[in-house]
This record gives structure tokens, sequence and C-alpha cells, in this order.
């Protein structure tokens, strides 16, 4: 089903609408490359891939009506080595374009954007590099974001298997950024090496509780144990301090 974005059911308009929402993403910009990273192995000790998919977003987009404005909240998963300034690495990067569209009158803008991929201090080697993917957003009745996502590296001597992380922004911070420290749900315990792990999944998901409007539900996956068997789905919640 698609939804146009005047956000009504106009089956006839709703193609050129969402070529009218890709219009409004940069293709490649100096920060950023659009075409996620390859379908690939992020090292040989555990077998995780991100799917090609260009310019993709993530589902599902989130559409809120203020009264005085509407939005619409997404994210895509991006190639960010370029970006990164400690070291030169000589393979993608997977990191997390946000963008928050908003209408006021007749048409949609983009009102903020931004990229997510903080890493450690002291970065020296390729492996020590985080990779963040499977990313989804939303926004509370306040206007606060936030982001989750699955998070990874390729260190043999201190890795960060597959695990669940979330960052976020109050809605007065500056625009572009989710300044919040990064919290973790759960970190993993270890790879998905055969069976399932040619494929990690295709969406998580981030809403928010419709009794509140201020608490976030996120589930997400891990790698099964022994790195073989079924993924378990992981729930978690959280909420912002000035959201009652």
């Amino acid at each position: 089903m698609c939804i146009p974005l005047d956000y009504r059911f106009e089956n006839n308009k709703c193609q050129s609408r969402w070529n009218g929402l890709y219009r409004l993403i940069p293709g490649v910009s100096d920060q950023f490359d659009s075409e996620p990273p390859e379908s690939r192995k992020f090292s040989a000790f555990f077998t995780l891939r991100v799917v090609r998919a260009r310019v993709r977003i993530r589902a599902r987009i989130k559409y809120r009506n203020f009264g005085s404005f509407q939005t619409l909240l997404f994210n895509q998963t991006i190639d960010v080595r370029g970006s990164i300034s400690e070291i030169t690495p000589a393979r993608e990067v997977a990191g997390i374009r946000w963008y928050e569209l908003r209408k006021l009158g007749i048409n949609w803008s983009i009102q903020q954007e931004g990229t997510f991929a903080p890493q450690p201090l002291g970065i020296s080697s390729e492996g020590q590099l985080l990779h963040r993917w499977m990313g989804s957003a939303a926004m509370d009745k306040n206007g606060n974001i936030a982001l989750g996502y699955s998070v990874a590296n390729s260190d043999h001597g201190n890795p960060v298997y597959p695990g669940i992380r979330y960052s976020g922004r109050y809605a007065d911070d500056p625009p572009g950024l989710l300044p919040e420290p990064e919290r973790t749900i759960l970190d993993g315990v270890n790879s998905q090496t055969g069976l399932l792990g040619l494929r990690w999944g295709d969406y998580s998901a981030l809403s928010v509780d419709p009794v509140d409007d201020c608490t976030f539900w996120y589930t997400n996956h891990v790698a099964g144990v022994g790195g073989t068997g079924t993924r378990p789905t992981r729930i978690a919640s959280f909420r912002f301090g000035d959201c009652k």
C-alpha cells in the first residue's frame, strides 16, 4: 500500500508524490555516499552483510500531524567512510542518514537531516570502526526524535558483536544532530556464522506508545545461540525525560 505525501489515499497521485519525496533526498554530498555498503562480509569472524539497496528508505516512514504542521521521519543506511578523519578505510563503513520532512503549507521540505556514525576515540585500525545499520526512527508528542539500530565492528581483538543501541535528540537540540549519548539495549555475545547468517533481516521497528505518546518501543534482533540458531527478537522501551 502506498501512502502519498499529503497522507490522503489518492491512488492516482500516489506514485508521483512518492517521487516527490525522493527528489527531496540529496543523491550525493561531500559528507556521505547515498549508495549503501555493498552486500559483503564485514570480517571473517562473523558473517554480517548489508544488502545493497540504492537509496532505499528503511520502513516505516513515521507520520505525525501537530495541527499547525505535519512531519515525516525516516532513515537509510549509507556508506560514511568519506567522513572518517582518523584513518582512511579501504572498505565501506555503514552509518545511518536520517531525515525529518515538514509541511507547513502546501509543500513538503526537509526540516533537518543528519548522519549518525560516531566512532570510538583513538582508532588505529579499520576493524575498530563501528558499523550501524537496520535503523528505525520515531518522534514523540513533544517532537523528540529517537533512532534505534544494529551495531557491530570487525575487531578480532576487541569485538563488538551484533548488538542493539539507540540515540536521540530533544526537540530544541541543534538541528541535524543526535546529541543524546548512545545507549545500549543489548550487547551481542556472538556472531551469526551459519544458517541465517547470510541475511541480517530486513527491518527493525521503533514506535511510540499510543497510550501516553511518550514511551518508545523498539524491536530488533541479535545473533542466534552459537551463531547458527534462530535469531531471537528483543524488545525494549525508553522515553525522554521531558515527556510526561
